[in-house]
């Protein structure tokens, strides 16, 4: 990838700003779904001088209830009060799913979806700080299928246009079949482990064949279900804390968006509780063949504190590269610094930002 390419896309318009523009004011604007992302959402409207007349969803149980002095409805009744309206996309897991749905109701050219792109402006600037890297990054990936994800990442986030991250989709994460061969002697450790279902992912795709599988999960929350695989299956070990660079206690925040899997660590007076901490390193002295990290920002503090696990063993590597902009950069860099002649992949498994992998086998 040349600096001519990467300057091409930062001139890309962006769909967003291009809305707030132009749009027709004479017309009501809608939200759909009154989920996680919507107060992120309707922020974004109030602050560029927009409210929205209603929030709808397709959850019945939704409907009469208030978001932020807004009403939650159904579609059908804002298609009987109004024949024309722009609809804003809040609910970024589902957005695909929900144009299609939202089509029936009114034209294509009215439905729009920006993702969460609160910090568009520092993601450029950090992009352009490290542009070395990107193209050194580019140009070590492995297949071209990786390359064309990264450049469509670049365009997704500078246009604010889902399109991009559509066209890259790739359905089946952490265990895909092009980019890694999974034995019958897998060490699979799961940082993240949330309720188990990578694990269960991982047993079925392994047809139950595998050495051992530790969880890490420090959300109490998670734990009843994590127990339930535990007993359903032998050779997995739950490990009641978070994977980091260091051992220490830390703030953890369990309700941020009302999600079990948006927990994440804080340094602030959001937390809600507190959790133990320590490196990888640490807390197994096993053989590792495979990891798999989504630990909401703390991937690359983990990452470090199993570096001599992964120096020893080499296990494959599945990081997950979204949940801060800088760690399309940062985490593919630490890996790369081990020195482990790796083969680099990058795969994007959403129809938004989320779920972006960096694969090292």
């Amino acid at each position: 990838m040349c600096g001519f390419e990467i300057n091409k896309i930062y001139k890309l318009p962006n769909k967003r700003d291009e809305f707030f523009r132009n749009y027709d004011v004479k017309l009501p604007v809608i939200l759909y779904g009154c989920g996680k992302g919507c107060a992120t959402a309707l922020n974004m409207l109030i602050t560029n001088g927009i409210t929205p007349i209603a929030i709808c969803d397709t959850d019945k149980s939704k409907w009469g209830s208030i978001f932020n002095k807004i009403p939650v409805t159904s579609i059908q009744k804002i298609k009987s009060k109004y024949n024309d309206f722009y609809v804003l996309i809040s609910a970024p897991v589902y957005a695909k799913e929900i144009i299609d749905y939202v089509k029936n109701f009114i034209k294509r050219e009215r439905i729009y979806f920006f993702g969460n792109f609160t910090e568009q402006i520092a993601h450029q600037n950090y992009m352009n700080k490290n542009l070395t890297f990107i193209k050194k990054l580019y140009s070590q990936l492995a297949d071209n299928k990786s390359r064309i994800t990264l450049i469509n990442m670049l365009k997704g986030w500078i246009t604010c246009n889902y399109k991009y991250f559509q066209h890259v989709f790739a359905s089946e994460q952490y265990f895909t079949d092009e980019i890694m061969k999974l034995s019958n002697n897998e060490d699979y450790v799961d940082v993240g482990a949330y309720t188990g279902d990578t694990i269960i992912k991982f047993i079925e795709k392994v047809n139950a064949k595998y050495n051992k599988i530790y969880a890490f999960e420090p959300n109490e929350q998670c734990f009843s279900s994590l127990i339930e695989i535990e007993n359903n299956y032998d050779k997995l070990k739950i490990i009641k804390k978070g994977a980091y660079e260091c051992k220490t206690t830390f703030g953890f925040n369990t309700t941020t968006n009302n999600s079990m899997s948006s927990a994440h660590l804080v340094n602030d007076n959001t937390q809600t509780c507190t959790i133990d901490v320590d490196k990888i390193d640490n807390l197994i002295k096993d053989k590792v063949t495979f990891i798999k990290m989504d630990i909401e920002g703390a991937e690359l503090s983990a990452l470090k504190g199993a570096r001599k696990t992964i120096l020893i063993n080499k296990p494959k590597l599945a990081i997950c590269v979204y949940h801060k902009y800088e760690d399309i950069i940062e985490i593919p860099k630490f890996i790369m610094s081990l020195g482990l002649s790796y083969s680099y992949y990058l795969r994007h498994h959403s129809y938004y930002t989320g779920e972006t992998v960096f694969y090292a086998v």
